[in-house]
């Protein structure tokens, strides 16, 4: 029973080891640790018996360490210092990286397209903030986000999806449309005069299963529009190399289109509703101070 506790408490073992070589002796060695003399005895025993070799040589009921005992309180001193120096230090290493770094898992189009604004902001008004992003798919996101590895996430979320333990908050609708070549027959069409039937007659691609444009694939395979493009995995990048060459359309969010000039953004509210991103926050974990401050500037001051 005495030898299945010990076992279960190595360190103490190695304290009691380490205390007899300081201090010369079982006794002292009771003294300095406030134990009994028969606990660092049974400690000593069950060490030597777990390592298969003598610590001590006993003389004369003094405990005399063997070559062997001398190197093994070596690594037992190096292990011991390290560890109290690490509970030591743990609160404020760990508060100190933990109030200064957001995590955060979302949508590549959220960490590409929306945040990097709000991070530039962050970093004005905290030198020291860290990011630690994951361009992550909805499920993965959640993992993360239920596991306590990242301070929130950013995902579309379905009408009639539940959660335990996590706050759902709404934070960026996505307008969407299509996007095309400045040249296009569809560039100066109005947009109140786009429909389905009129976007038929012309090739799309879109992003496979990429958000930005499951409006726009559900809605033409719904129609029945059959396209010669189907892009699998893809990214907006392959489409924008398409619609430039003035092969396709694609569906598309205007903050993709913003910076192309040869691609004019076609907003069809009729056709495509719009798309709701919302932030993710586990209540069971406390968010770090960067990422309240960085919540702050997304909007959510519920937290903070």
């Amino acid at each position: 029973m005495h030898d299945y506790w010990y076992k279960k408490n190595k360190t103490q073992l190695l304290r009691g080891f380490c205390a007899v070589i300081e201090e010369g002796g079982v006794l002292k060695a009771s003294r300095k640790l406030n134990i009994a003399q028969s606990s660092i005895s049974l400690q000593i025993a069950s060490l030597e018996r777990d390592l298969e070799f003598q610590l001590f040589i006993r003389e004369n009921q003094k405990l005399i360490p063997t070559k062997r005992g001398l190197k093994f309180y070596k690594l037992c001193k190096k292990f011991i210092t390290e560890m109290d120096l690490m509970f030591k230090n743990a609160k404020q290493i760990i508060d100190e990286d933990y109030d200064d770094k957001v995590t955060i898992a979302a949508h590549f189009y959220m960490l590409s397209h929306i945040l990097p604004p709000y991070f530039k902001e962050m970093i004005e008004k905290n030198k020291d903030v860290k990011f630690e992003l994951y361009n992550a798919s909805y499920s993965e996101g959640l993992n993360l986000l239920n596991s306590g590895n990242v301070d929130f996430a950013i995902f579309p979320v379905g009408k009639h999806e539940e959660f335990k333990n996590v706050e759902v908050y709404d934070f960026y609708k996505c307008k969407f449309g299509i996007g095309v070549n400045k040249d296009h027959p569809l560039a100066n069409a109005k947009e109140e005069d786009l429909s389905w039937e009129k976007i038929a007659e012309h090739d799309y691609v879109t992003i496979g299963k990429g958000i930005t444009t499951q409006g726009l694939n559900s809605a033409l395979e719904t129609s029945g529009v059959d396209s010669r493009f189907k892009l699998h995995n893809g990214t907006w990048e392959i489409c924008v190399g398409l619609i430039k060459e003035n092969l396709t359309i694609s569906g598309t969010d205007s903050n993709y289109v913003s910076w192309h000039e040869d691609i004019i953004f076609k907003e069809c509210p009729k056709l495509i509703p719009d798309y709701q991103f919302h932030i993710l926050v586990n209540k069971s974990f406390e968010p770090s101070k960067a990422a309240k401050d960085l919540l702050k500037l997304l909007g959510i001051k519920q937290l903070v």
